[in-house]
């Protein structure tokens, strides 16, 4: 009389999720109950790595001497990994050169891409707001993210009575950022080192 095989059961798992693109394979464990009748061999189907693919995990176990053979399957779905966007002019302060303040940008995690820069407002002269804006578009495994970044531009401070000759005063201010009224406000300014604030206009 030969005994009849036991019945087995396989069951396979990806764990929980969230499955979140990270540039690796997923992968799945198995195991076979009861335990003494051995092990499942695992298949994996469909594109594991990507987001937005299914990966399929098959667990095998063939069966042995008085165990039945049995199988499972569990599936995922890879979702895009989030991403964060960055952007500055830098450490201040933005004081007038005649050039345009420019900004810089980074996406995290890198390996995602690099963000696009726009500008709006005046971005060179003093007195005006200059604002950036850092957009990284996303892309087949990352979610898209973006940024914003503002600076106020400034006139420089006088620091020497030439810096007041010839309507240099009009492009000046006191270290409080007053406008000075006339050559001689600025002058007054200099000559008493920063005691006698500008008068504005």
């Amino acid at each position: 009389c030969v005994p009849a095989s036991q019945p087995t059961t396989t069951t396979v798992s990806f764990g929980s999720g969230p499955f979140v693109y990270n540039g690796s394979a997923f992968t799945a464990t198995a195991s076979v109950s009861p335990a003494e009748a051995g092990e499942a061999t695992i298949t994996y189907s469909g594109d594991c790595v990507n987001a937005g693919s299914t990966c399929t995990a098959t667990a095998t176990f063939a069966g042995s001497a008085g165990f039945d053979a049995s199988s499972a399957s569990a599936s995922i779905t890879i979702e895009k990994a989030p991403t964060t966007t960055s952007v500055s002019f830098g450490s201040g302060p933005f004081v007038y050169d005649g050039s345009a303040f420019t900004a810089t940008a980074s996406v995290s995690p890198a390996a995602a891409g690099s963000a696009a820069i726009t500008y709006s407002g005046d971005c060179v002269n003093a007195g005006s707001t200059c604002a950036a804006t850092a957009t990284f578009a996303g892309n087949d495994n990352y979610l898209p993210s973006s940024a914003n970044a503002g600076i106020v531009i400034k006139l420089p401070v006088a620091t020497n009575a030439d810096m007041c000759k010839k309507g240099g005063w009009q492009f000046a201010t006191d270290d409080l950022g007053n406008l000075f009224k006339n050559q001689g406000d600025c002058v007054s300014y200099v000559a008493t080192k920063g005691k006698n604030k500008a008068a504005g206009r």
